[in-house]
């Protein structure tokens, strides 16, 4: 239920719908689906930048310290069955904006890759998403670069060309 209301808009309903889920079974927040994904992969997915923030905002409770952060790096941090988080879907999708929230809940998160070495700058530099690439760049210098097969996002951006300038 909590994936599809995450999925299906950001407007007060579907957040106050959240919320309400959340205060019955807050445990169901890093559920994951058939695919592992969790409500925050869905939303990510379905460029959900306002379920997002909330979703995050919920992980974090009233607690605006270190528990809270924890609590927000946790979620973001949760692998699908791909091994991808929701960082992943935000650069598919393309929302550098939601890139930044979820950046801004673990500095650390795209270093996160993969079994399958897909690493979210490779991933952006692929889909030939500059200025997502830049992001994360800016976001994390010491950032994972790694790709498939051994091969890295300097790979990607020549296979790319131009594009990339």
């Amino acid at each position: 239920m909590w994936h599809v209301v995450a999925s299906s808009g950001d407007e007060p309903k579907f957040l106050d719908s959240a919320t309400v889920i959340y205060g019955m079974a807050s445990h169901l927040l890093v559920a994951g689906n058939k695919k592992g994904d969790t409500p925050l992969h869905c939303a990510a997915r379905a460029g959900r930048i306002k379920m997002v923030s909330h979703l995050l905002d919920l992980a974090r409770g009233k607690d605006d310290g270190a528990a809270g952060d924890a609590a927000a790096k946790a979620i973001v941090r949760r692998r699908n069955h791909k091994g991808e988080t929701a960082l992943h879907e935000a650069v598919r999708v393309g929302c550098k904006e939601m890139v930044r929230v979820l950046m801004s809940a673990d500095p650390e998160l795209a270093r996160v890759v993969p079994a399958d070495g897909d690493s979210p700058l490779y991933l952006a530099v692929s889909l030939g998403r500059r200025d997502i690439a830049e992001e994360l760049h800016d976001q994390d210098k010491a950032l994972s670069y790694a790709g498939p097969d051994g091969k890295n996002a300097l790979h990607a951006a020549a296979m790319k060309g131009k594009g990339l300038h």
